[in-house]
């Protein structure tokens, strides 16, 4: 069992630079200790719980922004697709929209009928081997 202990000035501002995505090595000059002290924080609960806390808080804003500007999204994302001068430009917007509706297609065929239609493709080694000395015989 860990023992709650406070964070810092230093470990909060730490952890703001961790949820927004920088690195280790700039989390350390930014607050003056070596990598090493970062690394040692990262393995304590209460630095962690509050890591993980501030990254839900982050992508809980992101998500709430581009859902209240969906509709302006939606619009311009179509008139690339309409209306772009660029064939690879509108090709690009057109699949997105269509993978984003029926999903990305895959290379991996399904059976869709429902009916079992795989035959066993397990190997006797036996049989392969009593093949193998046949010929051999022969």
């Amino acid at each position: 069992m860990y023992e709650f202990k406070e964070l810092d000035t230093r470990q909060l501002k730490a952890i703001e630079l961790l949820a927004s995505g920088e690195t280790v090595r700039v989390v350390a000059d930014s607050v003056g200790v070596n990598r090493k002290t970062v690394y040692d924080w990262l393995k304590k609960e209460n630095f962690k719980a509050e890591l993980d806390r501030q990254v839900k808080e982050l992508k809980s804003n992101v998500e709430k922004k581009l859902l209240s500007n969906v509709n302006p999204f939606l619009d311009e994302l179509t008139k690339i697709a309409l209306y772009s001068d660029s064939d690879k430009t509108r090709l690009d917007a057109i699949t997105y929209c269509i993978n984003r509706l029926v999903g990305t297609p895959t290379k991996v065929q399904q059976d869709i009928t429902g009916e079992e239609t795989k035959e066993n493709n397990n190997i006797d080694i036996d049989s392969v081997l009593e093949e193998i000395e046949l010929k051999e015989v022969q």
